[in-house]
């Protein structure tokens, strides 16, 4: 049988390596070394959850008083919020049950909320740039460049584009939170075989 490439997790590891859940290795950078993943993960979902849920109700808000923004938008931001907040249930699972591969699907999630913030803040400065009439003929399936103008200035294009980064870069901030967890539980999964439990890597390294 062929052999992968790339080191195994054994040979990126120091000799006489011992695994503890609690190293200080899983209180991650992005929290300063504050947090341990697990209890990182679950603060980035409650994060996301407010944070997705107050943009629905805004969305909402913009379609039903202002009627500046169209109702499908209002649907699809809906729909990432519901499918959000259920993979972050399966994500909460997987934490309780030691599990990575419940991890998965919220990672996949935010990537793809990740990008469309990146797309939602990429259109907003097209439309910096192209001038009202030529918003107004592009984007006009989506809002009503019009009353947008009226309710939130000329520079509203700048304003979703701020507010769209400031979300894409908690997004991806979240989403480090998350892969942090998945990896603490892929290496918990690892190392909890008996011939890896607490056993230095030097003799690990020789018995493979």
């Amino acid at each position: 049988m062929g052999h992968d490439s790339s080191p195994n997790k054994a040979e990126c590891l120091p000799p006489n390596f011992v695994y503890s859940a609690d190293d200080k290795f899983y209180y991650g950078p992005a929290t300063c070394e504050f947090l341990h993943y697990r209890s990182a993960a679950v603060l980035g979902a409650v994060i996301e959850f407010l944070m997705m849920g107050g943009s629905t109700f805004i969305a909402y808000y913009m379609y039903a008083s202002l009627e500046s923004l169209e109702f499908f938008v209002v649907i699809s931001m809906g729909a990432f919020f519901v499918v959000s907040t259920i993979m972050s249930v399966l994500m909460v699972i997987g934490l309780v049950q030691e599990n990575p591969a419940y991890l998965r699907p919220k990672i996949a999630i935010q990537e793809i909320e990740i990008g469309t913030l990146i797309f939602f803040a990429s259109f907003a400065v097209i439309a910096m740039c192209i001038g009202l009439d030529a918003t107004n003929y592009i984007f006009g399936f989506v809002l009503n460049v019009d009353l947008m103008e009226e309710d939130f200035g000329p520079i509203w294009p700048f304003n979703i584009s701020i507010l769209a980064f400031m979300a894409a870069a908690l997004g991806v901030w979240i989403r480090i939170l998350t892969i942090g967890a998945w990896d603490y539980l892929m290496d918990k999964e690892y190392f909890s075989h008996s011939s890896r439990t607490n056993v230095p890597m030097e003799e690990k390294n020789r018995d493979e």
